[in-house]
């Protein structure tokens, strides 16, 4: 997982979660990016992103986590 709270981008802030395959390989990644006055609690913002990853992990056969 990586957060990014306006360190490239100011006013942007980011958050992203790697997908794998059945194999365990990271082939993807999972994010999204905000405005940094449109932002949700931090927390929340986290667990949605690594939940959905791990989801679309687990549809790729992925059995970790």
């Amino acid at each position: 997982m990586a957060v990014n709270e306006g360190e490239y981008e100011e006013k942007i802030s980011c958050v992203a979660a790697p997908v794998k395959d059945h194999s365990g390989e990271t082939i993807a990644a999972l994010s999204v990016s905000i405005l940094n006055w449109r932002k949700p609690p931090q927390e929340e913002l986290i667990q949605e992103i690594v939940q959905s990853a791990r989801e679309l992990s687990k549809q790729l056969g992925y059995l970790g986590d």
